[in-house]
């Protein structure tokens, strides 16, 4: 009886660690969301000028407000694991309550931004 309940609390005990992992990693994710509703936060991981808001109008993309990029591939696996970042660049964009695309490609985030709205 007594393996059966120090089996029972182990588990119990195993569920909340992860529980808690999930919850750290949507409180982090939520950091990154836009704090506006008609307007785009882009996270980036890789080279830390390779998207700015010069190119980005350059590009008639007038939707993001927030661009935040980090250089470590490892730190944002660490930090952000929920956002499964596998390589570099990674380009991952969130309007004001969730992530809605994600790319390793610049051109597709191009065409993603300049085609879709926040609010659509």
């Amino acid at each position: 009886m007594k393996v059966k309940t120090l089996l029972s609390l182990i588990c119990v005990f195993c569920l909340c660690l992860t529980g808690c992992s999930f919850l750290e990693d949507r409180e982090r994710v939520n950091g990154l969301l836009s704090n506006e509703e008609d307007k785009y936060s882009l996270f980036i991981t890789g080279p830390l000028d390779s998207i700015t808001y010069e190119i980005l109008e350059e590009n008639d993309i007038r939707n993001v407000n927030t661009i935040r990029t980090e250089n470590s591939l490892q730190y944002v696996q660490d930090q952000y694991g929920v956002l499964n970042i596998e390589r570099t660049p990674a380009f991952v964009v969130l309007n004001d309550k969730k992530v809605v695309y994600k790319t390793y490609d610049m051109e597709d985030l191009f065409e993603f931004l300049q085609n879709n709205g926040p609010t659509e």
